[in-house]
């Protein structure tokens, strides 16, 4: 089991909270690395669209696995939090936090 952000409970409370996931059995092997490859390739919108097409429809446009997809989307958030982050601080340093 590993822990996967709770996007439910996000989307309902703002707040981040994590379930626990099973582990994919296959995780580690060649095609799992091709699988990972291939998500990381795709734009935001898509690993979005594909989660939306999953949530609304039970299907997928694609065969990727659950847990690679999320983990994808779940590195996404940290980065952008991240990045968001700094440039508050940047520009709570600056004082005027305007475009420059």
């Amino acid at each position: 089991m590993h822990k996967t952000i709770d996007f439910q409970a996000y989307k309902e409370t703002g707040e981040l909270s994590y379930i626990e996931a099973p582990v994919d059995e296959n995780s580690g092997s060649l095609d799992s690395l091709e699988e990972i490859s291939f998500v990381m390739e795709m734009s935001t919108d898509e690993l979005i669209s594909e989660v939306g097409c999953r949530i609304e429809h039970g299907e997928s446009l694609r065969q990727i696995s659950d847990l690679v997809l999320i983990g994808e989307l779940s590195q996404r958030l940290i980065a952008i939090k991240i990045l968001l982050g700094a440039y508050a601080s940047i520009a709570a340093n600056d004082g005027n936090g305007s475009e420059s």
